[in-house]
Formats: C-alpha cells, structure tokens, sequence
C-alpha cells in the first residue's frame, strides 16, 4: 500500500510540472507585455475670462511610460487638429462667448490618453483702459521761473493680455483762461501692462503763463477711449510753472498822446493816456485808475480801466484809455494808480513823477467845450 501510495504523488507532481512548462500561446514562449496608454497634462496657467481683443496660450506635456509620445490632438470646442507641438495660442474672439480648449496624446504604439480641457470665457464687454498722466518742467530757458519745455508722462493701465497700439494726444491751454488752444500727438505706440512714455512738448511763443493740460487717450482707428479734462487732474494744472510766489504788477511806462480836435480849433475833445504795466510771475488781472489835476491842484477821479490781463514783461500790454475833457482853460496833468482784483496797490504813477504826463494842454483860447462823459469828483 505505502509503495502504490508513492508512486501515484510521483506521477501527480510531474504532471503538473509539465503542465506548467507549457506555453500560453502553445508555441512554447511568454505572452508580451501590454501596452500602457500614454498621459498628457495641460501646464499653462490661463484665465478664467479674456476680453475679445485678446489672445490665449495654451501649453502642455504628454508622458508615455513604456514608450513615446508620437502626436497630440488639441484645438478649441471640439475641433482638434494633430500636432506634435505643445503649445497653441488663439485669437479672434467676440465678446461674451465661451470656449472649452481640449488636447489629447497617441504613442507610438497608436494608444490614446484621456483628454483634458480648459473652459474659459470672453467677457462682454470691451477693456476699459486707464489713463495716467501727470507734467514736469524740463527747460527755464530765461530764467524766469516759466518752464519753456516740460514733459507728459503718460502710463495707460492696459489690463488686456496682449499688446495695445495707443496713441496721446495733448492740448495746452494758457491758464488765464484764453479759447486759445495747442494740440499736438504722439505716434502710435505699442502699450504693454505697466509700460510708461515720457513726451516732451515745448511751449509756444507766449510763454510766460501757467498752462492747463488736456489729454486723451486714443486707440489705433482714432476712438477716444479716455480724457482727462483740463483742471481734472492736479498734477496737469500750471504746468507752466517752476514756482510761484503770487501775482505783482508795475508800471514800466506811461504817456499822454492827442487824440481828436474834432473842429480843427487846436482844442482837444479827448487825449489818450497809454500805460503799460507789467506782471511778475504771471499773468493776472489788474485795475487802472486814472486821476486828473488842474493848476490850482484840484483832483477829479477819471475812470477805471477794468480788468485788463497783463503778462509778463514788455511793451506788449501798453493799452491806451480815452479821455473825454470837461474843462479847458488849464492844463492838465494825471496820475496813475495800479491795483489787483482786490484793490490792494501794486503800484503808482503820481503827479509830475513822469513828464509824459505833465502839462497836456486841453485849451487856450478861453472857449468851453461842451461835457461828454460824467466826471466824479474825488471825496
């Protein structure tokens, strides 16, 4: 019994040893391997909303790992295009759409990833972009405290992801509040986040005065996309400026001139008395009053000349102020008095201090011309 007993475990483990040398295809080898699908990652960082004038990029990497990547298929909403890059950027979009990026990898062997995707969206509504500008004087040529040069510094906050063609356009205005206005433009420019241009503008002939700025943004086809409007902002205000230290005003001359001897009688129904006063450092607002006495130094108040703009030095702010005669059997001699807006004396030409303004003779032959304008006598 023991011996049968052995002899059939024997036979049994043999059996099954050469059962199990056996191969699976019957040809006596391994099976191979099965091929693993390859994997593929989106790297880029995009954001979740773009506006219409935007471009986006799209980035990513594929790994195979029993082999190589041999292609990609990537493309937007569905419409994917083989590449063997791995990066794609997009553009053209309109406003308030919504698009789903998609990309997928083939090994060598023909197996395919999973796909991945991105949703994003455009916004429906253009980019707003801000506007930053301020002025610093440059050049003060002459010295005299006026910048003959001064700069725009310019910084549009683009808030795109892309570059910007922007053009500024700036308007000087003298800040005494003259219609006069100077345009003047940069090229287009190509803006990018944070980018800041410094233009120079120099000032006109005039230019010694405060002035104003305006500016406007504007994109390539001439929209005006932002202003900012004379006096909005401080920092384009009186530009013009180095320093100032408040509004003075002189005399720098004065004189009598004929005016009209309407009956040709050597008598004068009127004279002239021009003045000119000068202002330092800018220009400002002044009052003239004009003061008449006789020999017998009796005074009489004339008129006023107000207000009158003066700016800076020279003779071009002479003006003249008409005088109607009351009484002609003297001769007459004046004085002059400057005062600001808020009658506080700047300056004074008196009696006999300028021989121009001495002794105008208004009649000799004892004739009385008739009164043409009201006189007040001084209190």
């Amino acid at each position: 019994m023991r011996k049968e007993t052995g002899f059939a475990c024997i036979t049994i483990i043999i059996t099954a040893m050469l059962f199990i040398g056996c191969s699976s295809d019957g040809g006596g080898g391994t099976n191979p391997p099965v091929n693993q699908p390859p994997t593929v990652t989106i790297t880029s960082s995009t954001p979740d909303s773009i506006y219409f004038n935007d471009s986006i990029e799209f980035t990513w990497q594929g790994d195979d790992s029993d082999g190589s990547i041999d292609k990609y298929f990537a493309g937007l909403d569905g419409v994917l295009i083989e590449t063997t890059q791995t990066s794609a950027q997009y553009s053209g979009f309109n406003m308030g759409e919504d698009h789903t990026f998609s990309v997928y990898a083939v090994d060598n062997d023909g197996a395919e990833s999973s796909e991945e995707t991105v949703d994003f969206a455009v916004y429906p509504y253009a980019p707003e972009i801000q506007l930053l500008a301020y002025g610093e004087g440059v050049t003060d040529d002459d010295n005299d405290g006026y910048w003959t040069e001064f700069n725009v510094r310019w910084a549009p906050d683009v808030p795109t992801g892309s570059a910007v063609d922007l053009r500024l356009v700036v308007m000087i205005r003298p800040s005494y509040g003259s219609s006069a206005e100077i345009a003047d433009s940069s090229d287009l420019i190509t803006r990018n986040p944070g980018d800041e241009d410094t233009l120079t503008f120099t000032l006109p002939i005039i230019s010694k005065d405060m002035y104003d700025l305006k500016v406007e943004l504007h994109n390539v086809s001439g929209d005006n996309l932002q202003t900012i409007d004379y006096e909005a902002e401080t920092s384009l205000t009186q530009i013009g400026l180095e320093q100032f230290d408040g509004f003075n005003a002189w005399f720098d001359d004065a004189w009598t001139d004929n005016a009209v001897d309407v009956n040709g009688d050597d008598y004068y129904e009127s004279i002239e008395v021009w003045w000119d006063a000068d202002a330092s450092l800018d220009r400002g607002s002044v009052k003239v009053n004009i003061y008449e006495r006789d020999s017998t130094g009796a005074e009489r108040y004339l008129n006023e000349y107000w207000l009158y703009e003066v700016e800076g030095t020279g003779d071009q702010d002479a003006k003249s102020f008409n005088i109607i005669a009351g009484i002609t059997f003297d001769d007459y001699d004046y004085r002059l008095v400057l005062l600001d807006e808020d009658d506080n004396l700047l300056d004074e030409l008196d009696y006999g201090e300028d021989p121009d303004l001495m002794d105008i003779p208004l009649g000799n032959s004892g004739s009385l011309h008739t009164q043409t304008q009201a006189i007040n006598t001084l209190k």
